[in-house]
């Protein structure tokens, strides 16, 4: 069985310990049960100590998905439109366009790294968005400047020549701004690569991994995965990036997680990510089966001491809704145990190992469900195939059986007479030939018809569940009479 697994990293804030959500995948995420999986997670963050939507944990680890460069990217019209606002002196008109196009840029680095336009476009909508607001002068508008300003100061530090192209306010306005940055002094950025051939970005440009910025939120582009991180003055900000993270790691609308790695793995991986954030306890959340049953599982560990464990499941059954509510409940801490969730440490019917003990064989001997509709697809085609080499091999067999007979035959009509020694062993080392290709074609013949029709039984049993291990496999049925 291929499982889903949820991963929860809750990290302490105040009083109350909050979490983050991630799933993890031991292959390719398809978990069976989707709707009942994303019902667990609404109920783990309604009481808001746990940050389940993929949008909300991307936004808190400071990564997000960094969209695949599309022809016709690099012209954003909204920046014409809002940069003719401004020098026609329409201030309010300019600055909502401008914005919404500097934050969708700034969303999709790999298209101003890509584009040397696209990005000279972002420069141009920078400076535009920051004399709109220095101009219009209304409520907060001096402050967005200024921000507006260290943005452009950040980014594009060495390429800002204003007196030239938009006139004296506007370099008063970026001398300015430069002031308020240098009074702040510098922090250091220091980002670990396991990696040397990984492209990395720092807000669009290459520069280097170790390197004393004006403070700030600076846009680290390393692959295809996008950084937010936030340089302090007199502080280093750490980034390390590991390439086995990197690639079984993935953020985007749907989901944020891991795929492809052991639950021990992903531990580890995320333990990395959230290090700042102090976590203390991890969640593994996942489809099970329990009794042959399915099931969602929660186990909640230590952090410290990852031995220490409990394991929780609802099964999905009639009464699934009510269990994922009573299973959400008892994780959250907020009830200790409920009559609707197994607690699977007090049965002895169950064991369930720590990440610590968990290995590549032991995620692969999980309990496998019967076969899907894909997968009966795909047996019905199988079956076909060993079919047909069936055929195959049977028409050969019969083919080399006439020709043993032949063989047989002459031996009989040429010998009958007269004939010599060679003439008799050729005759006698055909018909033996002919008789073991007979033999080996008709055993394949068997063998794929047998095969075939296993293959087909097999595909129209929906409650059998095949289990590997390491010392072989269980096969058990199960159904009603």
């Amino acid at each position: 069985m291929k499982f889903a697994i949820v991963m929860l990293l809750v990290v302490s804030a105040s009083a109350h310990a909050g979490g983050i959500v991630f799933e993890h995948h031991a292959g390719a995420r398809q978990p069976v049960h989707e709707a009942a999986l994303q019902r667990l997670l609404e109920e783990l963050e309604r009481g808001r100590e746990l940050v389940a939507r993929p949008t909300a944990v991307g936004a808190l680890l400071g990564i997000a998905v960094a969209a695949p460069v599309v022809a016709g990217a690099a012209r954003d019209p909204r920046i014409e439109v809002g940069v003719r606002a401004y020098l026609d002196g329409r201030y309010d008109q300019a600055i909502a366009p401008l914005a919404a196009a500097i934050a969708d840029a700034h969303a999709h680095p790999q298209v101003l790294v890509a584009h040397a336009k696209a990005r000279s476009a972002v420069r141009d909508a920078l400076i535009a968005l920051a004399l709109s607001y220095q101009r219009r002068d209304s409520g907060g508008d001096r402050a967005h400047a200024l921000e507006t300003m260290h943005e452009l100061i950040r980014s594009y530090q060495d390429q800002i020549s204003l007196r030239a192209e938009y006139g004296p306010d506007a370099e008063a306005l970026f001398r300015e701004a430069l002031a308020v940055l240098q009074a702040r002094g510098t922090g250091r950025l220091a980002i670990n690569s396991d990696d040397s051939a990984l492209p990395i970005y720092i807000d669009e440009r290459v520069r280097p991994l170790d390197i004393a910025l004006p403070p700030g939120t600076y846009r680290v582009l390393a692959g295809n995965r996008r950084f937010e991180v936030t340089v302090e003055p007199g502080g280093t900000t750490l980034l390390p990036l590991r390439t086995g993270a990197s690639s079984a790691f993935t953020v985007s609308e749907r989901w944020v997680g891991f795929a492809g790695v052991p639950r021990r793995v992903a531990v580890e991986y995320a333990r990395e990510l959230v290090g700042p954030l102090q976590q203390d306890v991890i969640v593994l959340v996942g489809e099970q089966l329990w009794q042959g049953a399915p099931a969602l599982m929660a186990t909640v560990f230590d952090k410290d001491d990852p031995s220490v464990a409990r394991t929780y499941l609802a099964l999905l059954d009639a009464r699934a809704e009510a269990r994922v509510v009573a299973l959400a409940r008892v994780v959250r801490g907020v009830a200790a145990s409920d009559p609707l969730v197994i607690d699977a440490d007090a049965s002895a019917a169950v064991s369930v190992p720590v990440p610590s003990q968990l290995d590549e064989e032991t995620e692969a001997t999980s309990p496998r469900p019967a076969p899907t509709a894909a997968t009966r697809s795909t047996h019905y085609v199988l079956a076909g195939g060993l079919g047909v080499v069936g055929v195959i091999g049977g028409a050969l067999a019969l083919r080399f059986a006439g020709e043993a007979s032949d063989a047989a035959q002459r031996l009989d009509t040429v010998c009958a007479v007269r004939c010599s020694q060679v003439q008799a062993e050729a005759l006698v080392e055909a018909n033996h030939g002919a008789r073991r290709n007979a033999f080996v074609a008709g055993s394949v013949s068997a063998l794929a018809f047998a095969g075939g029709a296993a293959l087909l039984w097999y595909a129209r049993q929906p409650h059998l569940t095949v289990t590997p291990r390491s010392d072989g496999a269980t096969v058990s049925y199960s159904g009603r009479f």
